[in-house]
């Protein structure tokens, strides 16, 4: 009994000494920890809000999707001239479930839509050479940058993990051409327009070229930082004193999703905690409607650069906003497993609803800080 008791003395002064000499690890401030260990913790903070009935919706959405997939590799929507834009949303709706060219239920939905993409690059004109737009739809009267961007941002998100090494070559080769007429055709003031060669430029496709040559960056290709650099200071200076995005450089309207795409180029530049970054938040969460109504046609296009938003601004924020999207998004899904869009197509509206629903998973590199 005696010899008992003074093990158990023996032991407990063993690990009080202990304590005392290795004292717990100080918690390092948030700015200090490195990319994989922001995401570590944004998983596991986040991916709670995916409940049983998020994941019932993703997988009847995701089925959908892929029934709908041409033999080619891309989605129809309801206008041909989006069809690229919409294949490469389409195919990021299936990397952000895990998938990937080498792994997953749905690895060869993916590899289509890379073979599609890049067998669908223009080589000629001069002017369009690199440009992402299918081969068999007339590029006139249309607004090719959108999708050319998506489609950079698809390809830079899913090259590193294509099966196939003849298809990765070509993702690479391609990626490049396409990365070259990006920064060709960035005009004087750091934004891009509809077409390339356009001297105006506007916010909206300014974002997705900036996202698609960031994307590109992380996974190995040489950016022209310049390029970048002028197209982050042309979001700054179209947002208004109050805080909002204007359409174009000092003018324009103001929107709400044309300010949380804003507030995504700003994140990813670093401008955390700067004033211009605090009154765009204050803009986006004063404008911003969960509620989808009849007027509101860009709807998923808010709510795809919202989710971003307030992910990058953290967990509580996301919380707050997610939990309102997502009973939004499970109500609205169609009994097919897809959602309506009445412009560009449920094809489109499904990719949306399905990527905004995926946020908490973080695969995708555009949804982190």
């Amino acid at each position: 009994m005696q010899r008992s008791f003074a093990l158990c003395l023996f032991l407990a002064i063993s690990f009080a000494v202990q304590a005392e000499e290795d004292p717990p690890r100080p918690l390092r401030p948030m700015k200090e920890l490195t990319l994989e260990e922001r995401r570590r913790i944004a998983q596991r903070l986040t991916r709670p809000l995916i409940n049983r009935s998020t994941r019932y919706t993703v997988r009847r959405g995701l089925k959908w999707l892929a029934r709908k997939q041409q033999r080619r590799g891309f989605w129809l929507g309801k206008k041909h001239g989006y069809r690229v834009g919409i294949s490469a949303l389409a195919g990021m709706a299936f990397l952000s479930a895990g998938n990937t060219g080498k792994r997953g239920e749905y690895s060869a939905v993916v590899e289509r839509t890379a073979r599609y993409l890049v067998a669908n690059q223009r080589k000629d004109p001069e002017l369009i050479a690199g440009l992402y737009y299918d081969k068999q739809v007339s590029i006139a009267n249309t607004r090719p940058l959108h999708g050319h961007g998506l489609a950079l941002l698809f390809l830079a998100q899913s090259y590193g993990e294509l099966q196939n090494p003849y298809l990765r070559s070509q993702a690479r080769q391609s990626m490049i051409k396409a990365i070259a007429l990006t920064e060709n055709c960035q005009t004087d003031r750091g934004g891009w327009n509809y077409m390339p060669g356009d001297t105006k430029d506007e916010g909206s496709v300014t974002v997705t070229q900036i996202q698609a040559l960031r994307a590109a960056r992380n996974c190995g290709f040489v950016i022209n930082t310049t390029v970048i650099n002028n197209a982050v200071q042309y979001i700054v200076k179209s947002q208004d004193r109050r805080g909002g995005i204007h359409y174009r450089m000092g003018s324009g309207k103001m929107t709400a999703g044309l300010t949380a795409a804003g507030i995504t180029v700003l994140n990813s530049a670093g401008f955390y905690h700067k004033e211009e970054i605090i009154k765009a938040r204050q803009f986006l969460n004063h404008f911003l409607t969960i509620k989808q109504t009849l007027k509101d046609d860009y709807y998923y296009y808010k709510q795809f650069y919202a989710g971003q938003a307030y992910f990058q601004e953290g967990p509580r924020s996301f919380r707050k906003y997610y939990e309102q999207i997502r009973e939004e998004l499970i109500q609205q899904q169609k009994g097919d497993g897809s959602w309506e869009n009445a412009i560009l197509g449920d094809e489109y509206a499904t990719a949306m609803a399905l990527l905004i629903l995926q946020i908490p998973h973080s695969y995708l590199p555009i949804y982190q800080r």
